[in-house]
């Protein structure tokens, strides 16, 4: 003897959870430092070229490269610390309505948050970012050399742009 039944969806949310899916295909987000946020008062560089001296390094002054994007990306491959999982789970939720209980503007503004910071702890990590030559790993002091990582400037500035809007510089 056998009992068969069969399951019938009272309603189809497939539909409404591919549009919330594609819905976030094709977006972006940026970390770093931008253009638009200047220069640097009292050295002329910009703040994008100040990033740049520090992730390529320079050999003439034997200054590794120290890259805080690599370092992030080094040690946080998988997202697990961001926060991404749970929202987009929140993002998905309530399909009955047309709106999830997060929206994808706030995924990928608190993903850009989370990264952001993840970089702005980088600076001034020696366990992380390589000395920047053999005088900088004595005791720190204020150095006329790197017055913009000791002050925090420089991280202060790190900032995150969604689908290349304005950067995002707040925080800490």
């Amino acid at each position: 003897m056998f009992f068969t039944t069969h399951l019938e969806l009272l309603e189809n949310f497939v539909p409404e959870i591919e549009r919330r899916i594609n819905a976030l295909e094709g977006h972006q987000v940026d970390v770093g430092m931008f253009d638009s946020q200047g220069q640097h008062e009292g050295s002329g560089f910009t703040y994008v070229g100040l990033f740049k001296y520090m992730a390529d390094g320079d050999p003439k002054r034997n200054m590794p490269p120290r890259s805080p994007l690599h370092v992030v990306a080094a040690m946080n491959p998988t997202l697990r610390k961001s926060g991404l999982k749970k929202d987009i789970q929140k993002y998905l939720s309530n399909v009955k309505t047309s709106k999830g209980a997060v929206t994808k503007e706030q995924v990928f503004n608190n993903l850009g948050e989370h990264y952001r910071e993840e970089v702005r702890n980088v600076f001034g990590e020696e366990s992380k970012l390589a000395p920047k030559n053999d005088k900088t790993t004595k005791p720190r002091s204020v150095s006329p050399n790197t017055p913009l990582i000791e002050s925090g400037e420089l991280a202060k500035k790190v900032a995150y742009r969604v689908d290349g809007g304005a950067p995002n510089a707040i925080g800490r």
